[in-house]
C-alpha cells in the first residue's frame, strides 16, 4: 500500500514525529514544520516546504536542521514570503505543486495493477 502524508504547522510536527513508529508513511511532504527533537534513524523521505519569513517563526531553519536530522532522503523547499502552513500554497501553488509531485512520484511509485 502506498501512503504519503501533507501536513501543515502542528500536523506536520505530529507527523515527523509519527516517522519512527511502525505506522510511518511511505512518505510525508510538510509545510512550515517546526519540530526540533526527532528520534535518530528515521528513513523516510521528507519534503520540507517553508518560507523566509514565515509568519510563526524561522521555519525556514526549522526545515534545514530537521533535513540534517533525518537519516533518510530529505528536501528542502525554501519560498520566499511570510506565508504560514497551509496558506503557503496561496502564493506559492505551482512551486509546491511540482515539488510534490516530483517527491510523490520518486518516493511513491504506482505500480502495475495487473
Amino acid at each position: 500500500e502506498h501512503l504519503a502524508i501533507v501536513a501543515a504547522t502542528e500536523s506536520a510536527d505530529a507527523a515527523l514525529l509519527q516517522l519512527a513508529e511502525e505506522s510511518a508513511p511511505q512518505a510525508l511532504i510538510t509545510l512550515s514544520a517546526r519540530q526540533r527533537g526527532l528520534p535518530d534513524g528515521i528513513e523516510t523521505p521528507v519534503l520540507l516546504v517553508a518560507t523566509t519569513q514565515d509568519a510563526i517563526g524561522p521555519t525556514n531553519v526549522y526545515a534545514e536542521r530537521i533535513a540534517e536530522m533525518l537519516a533518510g532522503p530529505s528536501e528542502v523547499l525554501i519560498l520566499p514570503g511570510k506565508q504560514s502552513g497551509m496558506s503557503i500554497l496561496d502564493g506559492h501553488w505551482n512551486d509546491v505543486r511540482s515539488a510534490t509531485l516530483g517527491w510523490l512520484t520518486r518516493y511513491t511509485p504506482v505500480q502495475d495493477a495487473s
